[in-house]
């Protein structure tokens, strides 16, 4: 059952972006899906996770941008819409269903994820801040957003926003604090070198 419920929610949200998903997602998309997945597989390894609590992990990553197609903010309420739509026929209880369902919704900013499943997929899906490409990857979200509120915002202005978006993050595994933790203060530091820059250029 694992196997193809996993192979029919990559199908299922595969076709939902392909079809419907806004081309100005150029960071919210299946590749960002594709990697919080690969990072929650993981994460529920090393943090010795079963192999049902797994499954409900990867279902919630699979569905957890899928409300993109309908709106932006409070996406996330749209894709536990979406998610039960796909899941009626899955044969999972409703105890399962609920934790998909919170396991999504403690993907949106601000939220403090509760259970370690939680902490996982928030951990996950915020794993980029501890990337080796992760300035690409910030360009990749500032130009979704400039098409998206069609308004330009400077290198500066987004180099400051993301050194405050990764002061104000912090991760919640195990795992993550050791491993990525790291990583994430490196990119900070980089961050900073290039405002340092950039704001002389500027003589700010």
């Amino acid at each position: 059952m694992k196997e193809t419920l996993i192979q029919q929610a990559e199908i299922f949200v595969s076709d939902l972006f392909e079809r419907q998903l806004s081309p100005k997602n150029y960071y919210h998309n299946i590749e960002h899906t594709r990697n919080v997945i690969d990072t929650v597989m993981l994460l529920a390894k090393m943090e010795n996770c079963t192999a049902h609590d797994t499954l409900l992990l990867q279902l919630a990553a699979w569905f957890h941008d899928t409300g993109y197609v309908k709106v932006d903010d409070g996406h996330e309420v749209e894709s536990v819409d979406i998610v039960h739509q796909f899941m009626k026929d899955a044969g999972l209880s409703e105890s399962d269903l609920s934790t998909v369902e919170q396991l999504i919704l403690v993907t949106k900013i601000g939220e403090e994820p509760k259970t370690l499943l939680q902490k996982i997929i928030k951990d996950a899906d915020c794993a980029h801040v501890a990337s080796e490409d992760f300035i690409e990857i910030s360009d990749r979200l500032r130009l979704e957003l400039k098409y998206k509120k069609e308004e330009e915002i400077s290198e500066l202005d987004w180099l400051k926003q993301n050194k405050e978006f990764i002061f104000k993050h912090k991760f919640y595994t195990t795992f993550a604090q050791v491993k990525l933790q790291p990583k994430k203060e490196m990119n900070a530091y980089e961050l900073q070198k290039k405002i340092n820059k950039i704001a002389k250029k500027e003589g700010q």
